[in-house]
């Protein structure tokens, strides 16, 4: 199923230093497509830079998800594949992403 939201936002929640932070440009800084944390959004048009989002489903048969950043206008992906690599917010190409449950992990 193709599902397609406007505004989405990641929001850290459970307690801890990071707890009610969401994801977008690191230090809140518009120049910088680097993904950090920033104040999330109080309503629609609010927060820091970067921190809203347009999730939908994938077109390409998976079940991922898709994440394009409102303020790029690119997807929220890796900058390569290794360990501590950092994401961006303005990848070119769509990047598709799971969630699964941590039974299907062990």
């Amino acid at each position: 199923m193709y599902a397609d939201y406007s505004n989405s936002y990641f929001e850290f929640v459970g307690g801890g230093p990071y707890n009610g932070l969401c994801v977008g440009d690191a230090n809140n800084n518009s120049g910088s497509a680097n993904a950090g944390l920033d104040p999330c959004p109080a309503n629609t048009y609010s927060g820091g830079w970067g921190t809203n989002f347009k999730m939908a489903g994938c077109s390409t048969g998976d079940e991922g998800t898709q994440f394009k950043n409102n303020h790029w206008g690119g997807y929220l992906a890796p900058g390569g594949f290794s360990n501590e690599v950092p994401y961006y917010l303005n990848h070119s190409g769509v990047y598709c992403v799971g969630v699964y449950p941590p039974s299907e992990t062990d």
